[in-house]
């Protein structure tokens, strides 16, 4: 069994969420031991398209907004060498807390759906 995939790489709706919480689950039972054996999975393409370019422009507005700093804050952590003209994120700390689409993407997108695959509904 391959891994399954979303409809041509559309964002996850509420009847892909509903699907999860069925059971619709992103690995096989040899990808789940091999995880568990080795710590790790390569899963190409799990991330759509449309996904990857809705988190780049969420990531995209955490750089405009660290042209104002010149030190890094509570939110944003800034490389030695940042400026306004030149601006250089080390970190965005905790996205899912600053921006719908990061929350969206670990709440009910990929990630989510893989970690359901990986360790199960919440108790």
């Amino acid at each position: 069994m391959g891994i399954c995939t979303r409809d041509s790489g559309s964002l996850l709706s509420n009847s892909d969420a509903d699907r999860i919480k069925r059971g619709f689950l992103l690995i096989d039972s040899f990808q789940r031991e091999f995880y568990e054996e080795n710590g790790y999975l390569l899963l190409e393409n799990l991330v759509s398209d449309e996904w990857l370019n809705r988190l780049r422009t969420a990531s995209d507005t955490f750089v405009e907004k660290s042209r104002l700093l010149c030190e890094s804050d509570k939110m944003l952590e800034l490389e030695p060498e940042h400026s306004s003209e030149s601006p250089r994120l080390r970190r965005l700390v905790s996205p899912v807390d600053h921006h719908k689409t990061f929350h969206e993407f670990a709440m009910s997108g990929p990630a989510a759906e893989l970690a359901l695959s990986l360790l199960g509904d919440p108790v």
